[in-house]
């Protein structure tokens, strides 16, 4: 076999051409969160998976040409491990031999990074926030591709408008659902727990929501919580009281809502850091404030998550009163803000 490092550093590059990219950096910080998930054996296998889904018999070809020396029954083995430590994903395809399980990359975030709840280490979090600091915040934080997430407003911020698209009702998505449905810890908060750096925002850590299949891999895994609809309702609520923002997978059919908070969740902190966060999300809405109605409590400035909103001096202020302010440069259009108003000046 290879050189371990050359093995690990092929699977990066495999990766890096997935949609959110796996770049590489002076330090080698990006082999070593593969070292944490694949040995060198597993390393050299995963550079033969797709980023889609394919059946264990089309993968077994492609690697017994490229020279490995493995049956059909020793490959599943292989890679049904790598499905449990969460470093590969699986799924189901309908081929002529019946349903079978398929095999497939994963992205480091949303992806291998998120399949670690509960399995987290304080080596593996300590990797993954050095690599966030550097090239990898330009990756998950969009640069020239798509955002993996998009930020929806919370229900009621939205009740006034005569209509919206049903990707920013998120409840009304949830109604809709099928299901089933499931609730999992937040690896970002865990990631923080370990390194002595607990949220302060909430005690919460049961926050990350999933719909469909998901729910039910997760499940089995060990990581998720299955719920009804009435209880998922229930914490999307919650989460809207907390004052956590809504951020769903960006997909027509989003699979998992993350409720996020400015002090832990790492595409929030990362942006944060930004002269323009607005620019690194997917989001359709923005806050306004009505100054005359604004009696300047400043309830909007502890609830907003990304620091956008402030307080004039009553020199600035409209008619020389106190006013909220948003900074339409860090304003995501979550909605949190409006949601408490006690005046509906927002």
């Amino acid at each position: 076999m290879r050189d371990s490092t050359d093995v690990y550093r092929s699977l990066q590059r495999r990766i890096d051409a997935l949609p959110i990219p796996f770049p590489e950096t002076r330090s080698g910080v990006e082999l070593r969160l593969l070292q944490h998930l694949f040995n060198p054996e597993e390393a050299a296998l995963a550079c033969q998976l797709s980023a889609l889904g394919e059946p264990l018999s089309k993968i077994h070809k492609r690697v017994v040409r490229k020279g490995f020396r493995c049956t059909e029954k020793e490959l599943k083995k292989i890679l049904n491990g790598l499905l449990v430590k969460g470093a590969i994903t699986g799924g189901v395809v309908k081929t002529r031999k019946g349903v079978e399980r398929t095999y497939s990359l994963l992205p480091l975030a949303i992806g291998m990074f998120e399949m670690q709840v509960d399995h987290l280490t304080k080596d593996y979090t300590r990797d993954f926030e050095e690599y966030l600091e550097s090239d990898f915040s330009d990756a998950i934080l969009g640069g020239n591709r798509t955002n993996q997430v998009r930020t929806v407003p919370v229900g009621r911020a939205v009740e006034s408008l005569s209509s919206v698209g049903g990707y920013d009702d998120i409840r009304t998505y949830v109604l809709q659902s099928s299901g089933p449905f499931g609730v999992m810890n937040c690896v970002c908060r865990q990631g923080k727990d370990l390194l002595d750096k607990p949220c302060d925002h909430s005690d919460i850590r049961e926050t990350c929501l999933t719909i469909g299949p998901p729910a039910v891999s997760m499940s089995r895994r060990g990581s998720a919580r299955l719920v009804d609809r009435e209880e998922f309702l229930g914490l999307l609520k919650r989460a809207e009281e907390k004052g956590f923002v809504l951020q769903a997978r960006n997909t027509r059919e989003p699979t998992f809502i993350c409720c996020c908070c400015g002090d832990c969740c790492e595409i929030l902190t990362t942006a944060k850091k930004l002269p323009r966060p607005v620019e690194a999300f997917h989001t359709n809405f923005f806050a306004q404030v009505d100054s005359e109605l604004c009696n300047a409590c400043g309830r909007c400035v502890r609830r907003c998550q990304m620091d956008a909103v402030g307080l004039t001096g009553p020199a600035e202020g409209k008619n020389g009163k106190a006013t909220a302010q948003v900074d339409l440069d860090r304003c995501i259009g979550c909605g949190l803000c409006v949601t408490t108003c006690p005046t509906g000046s927002l």
